[in-house]
């Protein structure tokens, strides 16, 4: 149940929150781009009503047609002993480490990006953001891939 208020709410509810907070600012500033109350009070409704009926209605129909989960491998009661783990395998290294790789692969890039915005070169902008974006996308999968086969390969299910 506690997944399904979750699942249900996090999102929806995190959107409308910001949109409410700025359109507040905005009306109290006198703006005439704000939204009108009713109609934030609306999508309040929205989000509460409809995503929280669906939401249910598939964790409902979810549970009746799958009936009881069908584990693929047998589990032993037994807990087996975690091999001690080297420093360099903790989560918190990993993480770190991907951030200097991800910020050291993406820094030349932004310095090429950052001359052509200072000598006036500003239709050479346009390419180096795109290919910074298709760079950054492809080592964030990189290092994603290799990160989580560290973790794995630690051996320390218990998180």
């Amino acid at each position: 149940m506690k997944q399904l208020i979750v699942g249900a709410f996090l999102i929806p509810f995190l959107i409308c929150g910001i949109s409410f907070l700025g359109n507040f600012i905005s009306i109290y500033y006198g703006s005439t781009r704000s939204i009108p109350f009713t109609v934030m009070l609306s999508v309040a409704a929205i989000c509460l009503f409809v995503i929280l009926s669906l939401t249910a209605i598939g964790t409902v129909f979810e549970r009746n047609i799958n009936g009881k989960i069908n584990h693929p491998c047998q589990t032993n009661a037994v807990l087996q002993s975690i091999p001690e783990k080297k420093w360099f395998i903790e989560p918190y290294v990993i993480i770190l480490a991907s951030e200097i790789l991800l910020f050291g692969s993406i820094f030349i890039e932004m310095y090429f990006l950052f001359t052509s915005f200072w000598a006036y070169k500003i239709y050479y902008v346009y390419g180096f953001m795109l290919l910074i974006f298709l760079i950054l996308i492809v080592v964030i999968v990189c290092i994603t891939i290799v990160a989580t086969y560290f973790l794995f390969n630690s051996e320390d299910n218990r998180r």
